[in-house]
């Protein structure tokens, strides 16, 4: 008897630019909203962040020469312990409506991978199920100011070869799979 094979989305949040966007993008009200709502974040830590958050200013030096300051009116600060855990908060949400589709997930900082259990002989269902999710958590990104990014998003379908070659629906679809509201392409191998 084949077990499930299992599908896996790949996908990497926010545009097709260096990774440091992802932290760049966050919206400091909604940030801080959310510490408050779902976090317990409140006075003097609520306060704190608000201020460390007001009139942020940066500018690039390297050696004598200094770059034009500007303002920070969103993004959390990169090289520091802060941001990424403050990130982590801002897309926390997601977990539940990944949760809601009935599918599995594991995220690291501007990182998702979804998970969807398959029966070898009917991968449709749980295909969708993917697909459906996928589109979901790309309008979450769409509506936080945050984008999927389809160039590095993809699909491994994960199990025994006659596992991966069973369903029609599978092996039609050798190298492109709906999801995220786009065809992401079918990755032929995967380092784990």
């Amino acid at each position: 008897m084949l077990r499930p094979s299992t599908a896996l989305l790949n996908a990497r949040l926010l545009r097709p630019s260096p990774r440091s966007l992802a932290f760049d993008t966050i919206n400091h009200d909604v940030l801080i909203k959310l510490l408050e709502s779902q976090f317990g974040v409140d006075g003097g830590a609520s306060s704190w962040l608000r201020s460390y958050f007001t009139d942020r200013q940066q500018f690039v030096k390297i050696g004598d020469h200094s770059s034009v300051t500007m303002q920070c009116a969103s993004g959390v600060p990169q090289g520091s312990v802060l941001g990424p855990l403050l990130f982590t908060a801002y897309v926390s949400p997601v977990g539940e409506l990944i949760q809601s589709h009935g599918v599995s997930y594991h995220q690291f900082a501007d990182d998702t991978q979804l998970f969807v259990a398959m029966n070898v002989n009917n991968a449709g269902p749980a295909l969708e199920r993917l697909a459906n999710c996928s589109t979901a958590v790309r309008l979450w990104f769409l509506q936080n100011e945050l984008q999927l990014n389809a160039d590095k998003s993809e699909v491994v379908i994960l199990g025994t070869a006659p596992q991966r070659t069973s369903d029609r629906m599978l092996t039609s679809t050798r190298s492109m799979l709906p999801a995220a509201g786009c065809r992401l392409r079918r990755s032929s191998s995967h380092s784990i």
